[in-house]
């Protein structure tokens, strides 16, 4: 016998699900009309604890079996369907679903309206201290890796389509003009696009923004941070419904260092277990733990 208890109807519908992070309910409920499957009364029967069955049947004012009066089994406008992902059911009444579940099963089936929404939402790219990867990066990696890392993280940041945040440091300024050109290009198509697009000041060196830096998609007020985690921070609500690729530099494998992982620890912690952040493909790890980078003033090659 099912064990099934009573959850809700998509009119009382909770608006966000808490335990994942204000996730909204209802694309949990759309997933479930969406995957629903017809079974039998019997079936839907068996599903449920009896008395949440005994429930339903007076919620929709039919007779309980016992009694005389109109029995639900009589009435064919009502339909009992299965969600076959999470094995839950519900009666579908008036154009009403009442809907019949385990706590497992509406959890399973937020994750599964959550991972449907990742799939359906382009990614956000966060460009983190890109001029660490010019003198500095050829101090400690050298030339041609340097010059060939920035390359390919820079053709990243423009083939990017979806949100983009770029967080700069005082190093930065190393960037050549079309480099800097690139950037500026991709944030304008972007936000032409419809997708956010921003760029920060966030430099742990506690340096200024130099005078020729400027902001993208924000006042200078509000796009002047005392470091890269207060910047990542900042703009994490924004990125909820997206899942997250940081990018730029620095990197290590176990997030300890690097202002590039040190973004993504931010934004993880900012945004719970729920997120999907990892870092790119192209992100620049450091050649060994004790590297020091633009976060703590390293000296660029001149």
């Amino acid at each position: 016998m099912g064990q099934r208890q009573y959850f809700s109807n998509c009119v009382s519908w909770p608006k966000v699900c808490e335990e994942h992070f204000g996730a909204p309910y209802a694309d949990a409920l759309d997933l479930l009309i969406e995957n629903g499957e017809s079974i039998t009364l019997e079936r839907f029967r068996s599903e449920l604890d009896p008395e949440a069955y005994h429930d339903l049947l007076a919620m929709l004012n039919y007779a309980q079996p016992e009694e005389e009066g109109l029995h639900i089994e009589d009435d064919y406008h009502v339909a009992f369907k299965r969600e076959p992902s999470t094995g839950l059911v519900y009666a579908v009444h008036s154009a009403i679903e009442y809907v019949f579940a385990t706590p497992n099963e509406i959890e399973e089936l937020q994750e599964g309206a959550m991972s449907n929404d990742l799939a359906d939402t382009p990614e956000a790219l966060v460009l983190v201290h890109a001029g660490s990867l010019c003198g500095s990066a050829r101090m400690f990696i050298g030339k041609q890796e340097a010059d060939g890392a920035r390359q390919t993280v820079l053709q990243e940041v423009a083939d990017h389509r979806g949100p983009l945040i770029v967080i700069d440091g005082f190093l930065s300024d190393e960037l050549s003009s079309h480099e800097q050109a690139l950037i500026d290009e991709a944030l304008a198509e972007n936000a032409a696009s419809g997708h956010l697009a921003l760029r920060l000041w966030g430099c742990d060196a506690g340096e200024s923004p130099y005078p020729s830096w400027a902001p993208f998609g924000a006042s200078m007020e509000g796009a002047v941070f005392e470091g890269q985690e207060e910047a990542a921070t900042a703009i994490a609500p924004r990125l909820a419904d997206h899942r997250i690729l940081v990018t730029g530099a620095w990197a290590t494998e176990d997030l300890s260092t690097g202002c590039a992982s040190s973004v993504l620890v931010a934004l993880r912690e900012a945004l719970g277990s729920a997120a999907e952040i990892e870092h790119s493909d192209h992100v620049v790890y450091e050649p060994d733990p004790s590297l020091d980078d633009d976060c703590e003033n390293d000296e660029p090659e001149i």
